[in-house]
């Protein structure tokens, strides 16, 4: 009996190897395989026991106990929430229902062997029901079980696997014993209706929960983007406010050092007074294109610029990229900015250190160009946040590296 019972594809055996579909994929505890090996001796013993002592087979409450017990058995081996392990042991269950109601179609004597008569009674129908589960849960793992899982989780909502736990059970209880009712009696049209049905409820209910984790991850990957722009925008907002107070104080300096030169020049050291109105010639940085956020964006990276030694040369027409939202704008110069004053700052020779940037309106389009001396033979590839502005304004770039210039291009059409 207890040999039939591991070596034949029975509920318990077969919602195991389900569940393992939807276990593996997870993250993992310490010790995971010690912990599997035990828990799944754990599972098929008190399955067993539940059969022969405690209830019938297949009553609709040792369905309820065998799938607290596949979850805890995903919950023992897996950091994951109790919702995830529910998650995991319901697919499972939709899993073991597919895989039986396909063996019993193809080959109805399957259901001998799966009710307990034995493999010495339809041994070759035996075989023919391992090989249909083991191909059905091939399948189902590599269209299902590979991709439903997001870094190790499920991240499902807590009441949504229970309730669609409590649907499926009771589906499978009565799927079970219309299968068998019928198939006894001899109507074997409703019999492979049933089971149509079953394999058609499985199926719909894996690409439910397949398509529910495709939405969670695009909710969180777009909250993530969300988060990422309002950063930006905070940052852009903050360099914005400190080159405004930079420029109100530099020029008010530069004002009170020319009164004193006019006033005291004589009597104060001339070289004393130059170095004073060097220290303020930072007002002269700001960069004025007709456009703030390019301005903010320009004058920012020209000040990094002038600290890290780099000569700063920039002819921009701002107002051909009133267009661009200003998070946008931001992230765009900004990255190609940072990534020019990176390739530049590792280079030793004075007169390579030089970024230019270039923006105009030509025939209709906004012209951008960012030229640096790099020690690259090929260009880098460009930053997906880059590639994305691009794409959103139907723009084209362009990255090429020769005789160590690098020179990056971009064509935006400007909006009539």
């Amino acid at each position: 009996m207890i040999w039939s019972y591991l070596t034949t594809p029975n509920f318990s055996t077969t919602i195991l190897g389900g569940t393992m579909l939807f276990l593996l994929p997870l993250n993992k505890r310490p010790y995971f395989w010690v912990r599997l090996v035990l828990g799944c001796a754990v599972f098929l013993v008190a399955a067993l026991f539940v059969r022969l002592e405690v209830m019938q087979y297949n009553s609709l409450a040792s369905y309820i106990l065998q799938a607290f017990l596949c979850a805890m058995l995903v919950w023992f081996c897996c950091p994951v929430s109790a919702s995830d392990a529910l998650m995991a042991a319901v697919c499972g269950f939709a899993t073991q229902f597919m895989a039986t109601s396909t063996a019993a179609l193809l080959c109805p004597e399957a259901m001998m062997p799966a009710y307990g008569l034995g493999m010495t009674q339809f041994p070759q129908a035996t075989i023919a029901t391992v090989g249909i589960h083991v191909g059905m849960y091939f399948l189902i793992g590599l269209f299902f079980a590979k991709n439903m899982a997001d870094n190790g989780a499920y991240h499902m909502p807590t009441m949504q696997p229970l309730v669609s736990a409590v649907l499926l059970l009771i589906f499978g209880m009565y799927l079970n014993a219309m299968t068998r009712s019928y198939y006894y009696s001899g109507e074997v049209e409703i019999y492979r209706f049933g089971l149509m049905y079953g394999i058609l409820c499985g199926f719909l209910y894996l690409c439910m929960q397949l398509d529910a984790q495709k939405r969670v991850r695009s909710a969180a990957k777009a909250e993530a983007e969300h988060q990422l722009r309002l950063k930006q925008r905070q940052q852009y907002e903050l360099s914005r406010k400190n080159i405004e107070l930079i420029n109100q104080k530099c020029h008010r300096l530069k004002m009170q050092l020319t009164d004193l030169r006019r006033e005291c020049g004589k009597t104060l050291d001339d070289a004393l007074l130059q170095e004073l109105e060097n220290s303020v010639m930072i007002y002269d940085s700001v960069v004025r294109t007709g456009n703030e956020v390019l301005d903010t964006v320009l004058t920012e990276k020209s000040l990094r610029c002038d600290q890290k030694n780099i000569t700063w040369t920039c002819m921009a027409d701002g107002q051909c990229l009133r267009f661009m939202d200003t998070v946008d704008l931001y992230i765009l110069f900004g990255s190609l900015l940072d990534r020019a004053i990176a390739q530049v700052e590792k280079l030793t020779t004075a007169e390579k250190r030089v970024v230019a940037v270039t923006v105009s309106a030509q025939n209709g389009t906004a012209f951008l160009q960012f030229e640096n001396y790099c020690e690259l033979y090929a260009p880098e590839p460009m930053e997906k946040e880059v590639q994305a502005i691009a794409a959103k304004y139907e723009g084209t770039s362009s990255c090429n590296v020769q005789d160590g210039i690098c020179l990056t291009r971009f064509l935006f059409p400007i909006p009539a």
